[in-house]
């Protein structure tokens, strides 16, 4: 329970970091466009929360699938993996779609892409440091 405690900590840090950061992006980006409000609006109340939520059923997913133990658990933590992209791969698909115009297209696929990555590397690095 510490392990997940401690994981769902850094990833609601990061969440709380990158929503500052994209709503000061939006800001110096769009801040006299018309497209500021609907990216605003989009990005931190629907993306980013979808996103945090997806990382705390996957770690959750990962408390309770996962023990150190059991030899098969190497293939539960890449199942959990693989189920985290490819909803990040749904979820960027489904805004790229849906987005009105190509600026908005272009933000909201960066955006998850980048999510992504951050996501990843805090995950990588919580792994790294943990293991040595």
């Amino acid at each position: 329970m510490k392990f997940f405690i401690s994981r769902a900590t850094i990833h609601i840090c990061t969440l709380a970091v990158s929503t500052i950061a994209c709503m000061a992006l939006i800001k110096y980006l769009y801040g006299t466009s018309d497209l500021y409000w609907p990216l605003f609006y989009n990005s931190v109340y629907v993306v980013i929360p979808i996103i945090a939520t997806i990382n705390i059923l996957g770690e959750i997913a990962f408390s309770l699938f996962a023990n150190k133990e059991e030899n098969e658990s190497i293939f539960k933590i890449m199942a959990i993996r693989t189920v985290k992209f490819l909803t990040y791969l749904i979820l960027a698909l489904y805004f790229t779609i849906t987005a009105t115009n190509y600026q908005e297209k272009l933000f909201f696929g960066l955006l998850i892409v980048v999510l992504f990555f951050i996501y990843a590397g805090v995950e990588f690095g919580y792994f790294r440091k943990n293991s040595i």
